[in-house]
């Protein structure tokens, strides 16, 4: 809490006992709050009686809610109070100064503190209800704080639609409002009807809003069903690839499945019990034992069960034909129970597994037992147990190969404790190997410390020793994990037997639109030269369509030569792609291309027979009622003309619900259709579905936003509803102008939103909320924008109550 001691002297009259008053006031730290507080305290340390009857003066676009009273303060007394103050919407983040007057011309100063209230507002400006095609969405960002913010905007789909976001970036004052345009291009083929944009407006604050728009769920070129594919073709010094995945349901419900490429093809089709699946494959089920060979395999699948049968060929091992049989079951809760077998080249292989876990009070434990048999007579088996509960957790492990000339095995346990902040561990590892049939023994700890504002610090050891044949060889790690605007890791190394010393820094921030990378490092043992390290790199996107990411660094300083890798993807299409990828090596030699490879990605849609395909016709005619030819109307992805008659037709149409219109470009700015966007066609299977429309002059509102003195306001959000419900939304500019063009005619509801301005509380006026538009007319508007005004009351120990606004003078 900041204080001004401030002591003048008040004239109380011409008595020799008048004596000075002391004033107090103290202005308590920035707040959040509009609102500021100000204490003050009188006290008189003269005999006499005196008045203080104090006076504000504020600065500009500020007003007072509470003032302060007046009151005697009799001799030797001490009186306090305060007052309260607000700022305007219109006050910027800062200090200001108030005076404080006093009877006999005393002015005593005071600050007021306007903390950064930094604030951003995202509304849906304008949005098609539904679209036939690609669109544009409208939104209007408001800076609601009071500091200047540099704000970037991005948009996100939830159908992977390819989105232009314009402008990228605006620099927003206090109040200043721009408007962001979203260009959606829609995919080929979408999995839902519903298709929403939201745009995020990000600086020191984040807002965002979601414009929600009907699109046809798109089926291809012929209207019917499709089974939407991914084709990837790549191609560099490392050779040519390709890669074709697909997945759909077929008619009759079956799903489908396929992938295509040189080493693991496969199709599968799924029914509701079965699965059948041919290519490249995976025979068996449990973990560590299944094989991957080319072949066929049938499943079957019961509620709590399910059986593989599968026939495979192992030429590479001249192993033949592979006979392959798998069953998994769950008979209880927690209970899972697997069992494998395959007979190749006159030979079992086996294997079996059981797993049981069990929920605890705060976690859970989890037992598991494997045994497998190989052909050539190694059996394995593999015990194992976890539990974790509260903060506590402990894992054990011991497997064993059994080979006809001996045994090799490996046992390890580890253990977590994380009470709070803190987290530690510690475990062992002891086993042997065919090549080392000596044990060999690993002890490892950790600890780790993580603060409230995210830092962590870890350290971390572990120890390796041979029995009999090796001393310890310990290592030793700490990290260290600054968070921030730019968050840092610092790494410290030491191993023993090497006597090496290592550092190592990354910095991660947010730079150019994109995520920056700095690395550096050092590393220093007896028997080399000391070794530095060095590095950057860049992430992000360079427009709408081109990312980019770049790295170039070098392993050992002055000596190994500076690599840089680069990677770039251009999206043409919403569904296609092209990319880059190289390696060069930069060093006394000049340029050296380590590796070049260019990649094309693609979504195709391949039409399946759909027997419930329809049809849609209907007519388009004038306000006269003539044929309207060489119309273009679009069902979706496809569109027709109509002939001279006014006629369209559309041939196999998938059921359901469809999104048709006539295409507003070849309406121009002139002419609108009736019905709209707006209203969705139901299409029975098999049947043919009508649906006429008719081509108007199009109508026009235009308006202008006062206040009653006749001030343009600018801001005002208003909504135009017409008789279907749709509503379309526009914002008044800087002369508080606006207009709704290309109107289909007929009646409307027009409203202002008081709340888009911010501060307030106002009143909207309009001269009726119903409006009637012909063909072809403008209709212009007047709405006045009122501030409405608020008396209190203020109640001694009590509350500030809002009381009935001022009707008369």
């Amino acid at each position: 809490m900041r204080r001004a001691l401030l002591a003048a002297l008040l004239c109380a009259g011409p008595g020799a006992r008048g004596q000075a008053l002391e004033v107090r006031t103290s202005t308590p730290a920035p707040a959040q709050t509009r609102a500021v507080t100000v204490g003050y305290e009188v006290r008189n340390p003269g005999a006499d009686a005196q008045v203080f009857e104090p006076t504000l003066v504020l600065p500009s676009g500020w007003t007072m809610l509470v003032p302060p009273t007046n009151e005697r303060v009799e001799g030797g007394q001490v009186r306090s109070g305060m007052f309260v103050v607000v700022p305007s919407g219109s006050v910027l983040a800062g200090t200001y100064a108030g005076v404080l007057r006093v009877a006999g011309g005393l002015e005593v100063p005071f600050p007021l503190v306007v903390a950064r209230r930094p604030a951003l507002g995202v509304v849906v400006a304008d949005a098609p209800r539904a679209s036939a095609g690609d669109y544009a969405a409208r939104f209007m960002v408001t800076n609601e704080g009071n500091v200047a913010e540099d704000v970037r905007f991005g948009a996100l789909s939830n159908l992977g639609a390819l989105l232009d976001v314009q402008p990228s970036t605006a620099r927003l004052a206090p109040g200043a409002q721009v408007e962001v345009v979203v260009r959606v291009t829609l995919p080929d083929a979408v999995a839902t009807e519903q298709h929403a944009v939201q745009l995020t407006a990000k600086g020191a604050a984040t807002a965002s809003a979601s414009a929600v728009t009907t699109v046809p769920t798109r089926r291809g070129v012929s209207g019917a069903a499709t089974l939407p594919v991914r084709v990837e073709v790549s191609g560099g010094t490392g050779g040519v690839d390709g890669r074709v995945t697909g997945a759909g349901t077929l008619p009759g419900g079956l799903k489908f499945r396929v992938q295509l490429d040189r080493r693991t093809p496969l199709v599968a089709v799924e029914g509701s019990r079965w699965v059948g699946s041919a290519g490249v494959l995976a025979v068996g089920r449990v973990p560590g034992n299944a094989v991957t060979v080319p072949g066929v395999k049938l499943t079957y699948r019961g509620d709590a069960w399910a059986v593989d049968g599968a026939v495979g060929w192992r030429a590479a091992e001249r192993a033949g034909v592979l006979l392959g049989v798998a069953a998994q079951a769950s008979p209880a809760p927690g209970v899972r129970l697997m069992a494998d077998a395959r007979w190749q080249a006159g030979a079992l292989a086996w294997a079996a597994d059981a797993q049981w876990a069990r929920p605890l009070r705060g976690g859970a434990w989890q037992l598991q037992a494997t045994a497998s048999g190989e052909p050539s007579g190694v059996m394995n088996v593999r015990a194992a147990g976890q539990v974790h509960a509260a903060a506590v957790g402990a894992h054990a492990e011991y497997a064993a190969s059994i080979e006809p000339g001996g045994m090799v095995w490996d046992a390890r346990v580890d253990g977590t404790w994380t009470p709070g902040a803190w987290a530690f561990g510690v475990g062992a590892h002891a086993g042997t190997t065919r090549l080392r049939p000596w044990p060999e023994l690993e002890v490892n700890a950790s600890g780790a410390y993580r603060w409230a504002g995210g830092a962590a610090l870890k350290v971390a050891s572990v120890a390796r020793t041979r029995f009999g044949v090796q001393p310890p060889d310990v290592e030793a790690r700490v990290t260290l994990d600054v968070p921030g605007a730019v968050r840092v890791r610092h790494e410290l190394l030491w191993a023993s037997a090497s006597g090496s010393v290592a550092y190592n820094a990354t910095a991660q921030m947010s730079a150019w639109g994109g995520a920056l990378g700095v690395r550096g490092g050092v590393s220093a043992s007896p028997a080399a030269e000391p070794q530095v390290r060095v590095g950057a790199s860049w992430a992000g996107p360079v427009t709408s369509r081109l990312t980019v990411k770049a790295a170039v660094g070098t392993e050992r300083l002055g000596v190994a030569p500076w690599t840089l890798d680069a990677q770039g993807e251009y999206r043409f299409t919403p569904s296609s792609t092209v990319g880059l990828s190289s390696s060069f090596a930069l060093g006394g030699e000049g340029v050296r291309l380590n590796s070049l490879r260019v990649t094309y990605r693609t979504s195709l849609s391949v039409p399946l027979p759909d027997r419930s395909a329809a049809r849609v016709s209907g007519r388009v005619l004038d306000e006269a009622g003539a044929p309207v030819a060489g119309l273009r109307v679009v069902l979706g992805a496809r569109s027709a003309v109509t002939d001279a008659r006014g006629v369209y037709t559309f041939e196999g149409v998938p059921a359901g619900t469809q999104v048709i219109a006539v295409d507003l470009a070849a309406l121009g700015v002139e002419r609108v259709a009736f019905p709209g966007l707006g209203t969705p066609l139901v299409v029975q299977p098999g049947a043919v579905a009508t649906r006429d429309f008719l081509v108007m002059r199009a109508a026009t509102i235009t308006g202008v936003v006062r206040a009653p003195d006749g001030t343009p306001v600018r801001g005002l959000l208003l909504e135009l509803t017409d008789e279907t419900g749709s509503v379309t939304r526009t914002f008044s500019g800087a002369q508080g102008t606006f207009a709704f063009r290309g109107l289909v005619p007929g009646p409307y509801r027009l409203r202002g939103v008081p709340e888009s301005l911010g501060g307030g509380p106002f009143d909207v006026t309009l001269p009726s909320p119903t409006l009637e538009v012909p063909s072809g007319a403008t209709v212009p508007v007047a709405v006045t924008v009122t501030a409405v005004e608020r008396q209190i009351q203020l109640q001694d120990g009590g509350t500030l109550t809002p009381l009935t606004p001022p009707t008369g003078p």
